[in-house]
């Protein structure tokens, strides 16, 4: 909706009032939206231990991938 009017403000020369009118009179016709998808649900809570099992995890190939990069840096390989 606000598309429309900003062209029509500034795209066709409407004034306010105009767009006001055009509005009121029906004479534009504003695209519907489409409504709103809720949110998909959220994961399930696993465990706190698993929990930071599977952080502990990923932060073990974060620091594996670090290490990596920094001995390539330190050779000169890019």
């Amino acid at each position: 909706m606000l598309r429309v009017i900003r062209s029509l403000l500034y795209d066709e020369g409407y004034t306010i009032k105009g767009v006001q009118r055009l509005l009121r009179d029906g004479e534009v016709r504003i695209p519907s939206i489409a409504p709103v998808a809720s949110p998909p649900p959220a994961p399930p809570t696993l465990p706190p231990e698993e929990r930071r099992l599977l952080i502990n995890d990923e932060l073990k190939k974060i620091l594996q991938d670090l290490e990596h990069a920094h001995e390539m840096l330190k050779s000169g390989v890019g």
